[in-house]
């Protein structure tokens, strides 16, 4: 496997790069292919997308699908909160998302608003329906406690981490960085501190869902 490549549950997959926030630098590298790979495994037609992220990435993928981002304005894009959201989806899908959820300014913080909300997602599911939730270990110490601590429904988790890369120091911070690398499969779910050698995600927790 070369350093563009990585593997996640047995499956080889490409490092995503994409000139839209700079994605090979991020863990974007990772997320869109296997959200990605996701998709390509679901079959029904009723789709939610948390949070508007793919569009920026692979804007001809999956026109059919409801896309609903509370903050974000465009041609398609549903502003609506999360706990709003109605209806029976077959998949949902949510990119780094979940952790802003009633935790970012301008929301009033609650350590267990993001962990309702995926459980308001897994709700919305329709019998044998299946759900994708990407998040970044560090941003949410409430979403991160509810993760170690095996609060959610999923069918499997996945933690995805850095690995690698050459560390450097950047003068205009002053800290040491480490460029480069690539990514492989924690062995067991691992967290880590978000920023501690980018400015970007260590580690990245996937969980699968199916109702």
């Amino acid at each position: 496997m070369g350093k563009d490549r990585f593997v996640f549950n047995g499956v080889d997959l490409p490092l995503f790069d994409h000139p839209y926030n700079t994605s090979i630098l991020n863990e974007r590298a990772v997320e869109i292919p296997i959200a990605a790979h996701f998709l390509n495994h679901v079959t029904q037609a009723r789709g939610l997308e948390v949070g508007n992220v793919l569009s920026h990435y692979l804007p001809d993928a999956l026109i059919d699908r409801r896309v609903v981002d509370k903050y974000e304005v465009g041609t398609g894009i549903e502003n609506l909160d999360v706990f709003d959201i109605k209806g029976e989806f077959d998949y949902i899908f949510t990119i780094s998302t979940m952790e802003h959820v009633r935790w970012d300014s301008p929301e009033e913080r609650r350590l267990d608003g993001a962990r309702d909300a995926i459980n308001h997602l897994y709700g919305l599911l329709a019998p044998g329906g299946k759900m994708l939730v990407t998040v970044p270990f560090g941003s949410n110490p409430g979403l991160d406690f509810a993760i170690l601590d095996h609060q959610l429904r999923t069918e499997r988790e996945t933690v995805m981490m850095r690995t690698g890369g050459l560390w450097s120091e950047t003068k205009s911070t002053g800290r040491w960085e480490c460029r480069g690398g690539t990514w492989q499969q924690a062995t067991s779910i691992w967290w880590e501190r978000y920023g501690k050698s980018t400015p970007w995600a260590e580690a990245v927790w996937f969980g699968e869902f199916e109702a």
